[in-house]
């Protein structure tokens, strides 16, 4: 299960896991990030190499340190310094990590479809315009990433949390070079007042978005 790419946004380390190509099994993973007793409940293959997966991403960006455990509405939360936040699919898993901050990560594949329902229960009606541009995909990851950081239960994606794009052109024709542009940047808002720091990179098939706090 190798490392597809590994990035930083500012202070925001993350790591995209691939889980192809080998068996399942933990390996070298670190004591403190596994739960022998979960892995074992685990009966799908493909999920059990997600739990590895997103665990090894995070060793990546953490080394072999501090232990992992996980609040009742399941965010994870790291007995070092720092926030972390992590999240799989299909084929591929990740991580990220901040020193300071409040983080989120989600990842998606680009060609997921979803339901006019299930658009207007994720999306504001003032988002629809950039949506029907952009991918409902983008917003999708960017708001479950957000609800991550954020760490508390019940906030609703279509009215507590607004997602603004600072650059949408790149998606919407390509650039003189003839390269499709794969980075989107932004900001999320909720409804506690906060605000946060969105990024959307394109990695082969995968959207994988962050978010972290922005500090006032």
């Amino acid at each position: 299960m190798p490392i597809i790419k590994k990035g930083l946004v500012d202070d925001l380390q993350w790591c995209l896991w691939g889980l192809r190509g080998e068996a399942y099994i933990p390996g070298e993973l670190h004591d403190g990030f596994f739960d022998n007793e979960r892995f074992k409940a685990i009966s799908h293959s493909e999920v059990r190499a997600q739990y590895i997966g997103a665990r090894k991403a995070l060793q990546t960006l953490t080394g072999k340190r501090g232990a992992l455990s996980f609040l009742p509405n399941g965010k994870p939360v790291y007995s070092e310094n720092g926030e972390v936040s992590l999240s799989h699919t299909i084929g591929c898993a990740a991580a990220c990590y901040h020193p300071v901050l409040p983080c989120g990560i989600d990842i998606e594949h680009q060609n997921r479809m979803f339901s006019e329902r299930v658009i207007q229960r994720f999306t504001h009606h003032d988002e629809m315009e950039d949506l029907m541009r952009i991918g409902a995909v983008h917003f999708w990851c960017a708001k479950e990433a957000v609800y991550k950081a954020n760490g508390s239960p019940g906030l609703l994606f279509n009215k507590h949390i607004r997602v603004f794009w600072n650059k949408t052109s790149p998606f919407d024709e390509k650039p003189a070079s003839g390269k499709q542009m794969t980075t989107l940047t932004g900001y999320a808002t909720t409804e506690n007042g906060k605000h946060w720091h969105l990024q959307n990179q394109i990695i082969g098939e995968v959207v994988l978005s962050t978010a972290y706090l922005i500090e006032k």
